[in-house]
């Protein structure tokens, strides 16, 4: 089964498949062997190919803490189901609801195209952004209504900062 994996912030797709009393996990480069302890309390032991490491973890919102080999890593797991309705979520909301445009890499907003109101067409210059010397029109997802502006001409924005809202 695939699994993506969100560590901190990254994800990694992990493949794991059943070998007898071991998993086989593929993480991306090559297979590794695991076999776990037969102890079933909160820190637990595991042999990964030939290395020994403890663990343990726990429910956090919507992920787990994960402590290994004593360091703590927030994660998040998602298998193939969870992805596929994330996308079929996400499709339906860039139709229906409400959909917020966001900066897809870090620079200054030159100029903003549309004013709160306007009826826009999927692909038409919402707004202007430059980053590394280049200037980035940044474009209507789909057809829709301006319902708010977040970004001001002359401004400075982060990648993922919410631009422009639109309506159906």
């Amino acid at each position: 089964m695939k699994f993506t994996v969100d560590v901190a912030g990254e994800d990694r797709v992990f493949q794991v498949e059943e070998a007898g009393d071991a998993l086989r996990v593929h993480d991306g480069t090559r297979w590794h062997e695991v076999r776990l302890d037969a102890f079933r309390r909160s820190v637990r032991c595991a042999i990964l190919d030939d290395r020994r490491l403890s663990f343990g973890w726990r429910r956090v919102d919507d992920g787990y803490e994960v402590l290994l080999d004593g360091v703590t890593y927030a994660v998040r797991v998602r298998d193939g189901r969870f992805e596929h309705l994330r996308k079929v979520q996400r499709a339906a909301a860039a139709q229906d609801g409400e959909t917020v445009v966001r900066a897809p890499i870090p620079g200054l907003v030159v100029a903003v195209k549309v004013k709160a109101g306007d009826e826009v067409k999927k692909g038409q210059c919402l707004l202007v952004l430059a980053a590394m010397k280049l200037e980035n029109e940044i474009g209507a997802p789909r057809d829709g209504k301006v319902a708010s502006i977040a970004a001001v001409a002359g401004a400075a924005v982060e990648r993922g900062a919410a631009l422009v809202a639109l309506t159906a």
